[in-house]
Formats: C-alpha cells, structure tokens, sequence
C-alpha cells in the first residue's frame, strides 16, 4: 500500500508518485492475487518513472495476468525498447502473444 507523505504540520497529503513505491504495492497486489490492481498501480509507475524497465516489465506481467494482451504487448515493447538486452523472457511473452 502506498502510504501519505506528511508535510508541513503533520497533514497527511496525496502520495509521493514514487514510482519504486508504487512498484512495490504493485508486487504485493500480484502477491494477493489482484492483478487487476497491480495493473493500475503499475501504469501510475510508468507514469511517474517512463524510463523505468522493472515499471514496464511488472506491467507486462500485471496485464498478462489478468488477460490485458494488447496492453501487455505495448508495455514489453517499450521495456525491450529501454533495454534490449535485458531479460531475454520478454522476447517470448512477446512471440507468444503475436502467436494468439
């Protein structure tokens, strides 16, 4: 869960977009099986932090979990785009879902 940043006199104000926080609550809803959920908090992280591979990747993850395919292919993409020669899994996620 993505906690209130305090400012000020110990007013409670929106979260931070952090985008590793978010992440993190994102793992947790995979965790609890709410993929759905994660998928939300993970298209904030992308918001916040663009250039964030484990964001996209995580989101990827989130839409193939919940049937989100096209969303699924846009996020492994763009990953792939940010780090081509990262984890060489998204390359079959991707073949996979062409295949469908």
């Amino acid at each position: 869960m993505v906690k209130p940043v305090k400012k000020g006199k110990g007013k409670a104000v929106a979260p931070e977009l952090d985008a590793e926080a978010l992440l993190a609550s994102a793992r947790e809803s995979l965790d609890r099986l709410d993929p759905s959920g994660a998928a939300a908090l993970c298209r904030q992280a992308v918001s916040a932090d663009a250039s964030s591979v484990l964001a996209w990747d995580t989101l990827a993850e989130a839409c193939l979990t919940c049937g989100e395919a096209e969303e699924a292919g846009r996020a492994l993409h763009r990953s792939i785009e940010l780090s081509p020669a990262g984890a060489p899994g998204r390359y079959m996620y991707l073949a996979q879902l062409s295949d469908s």
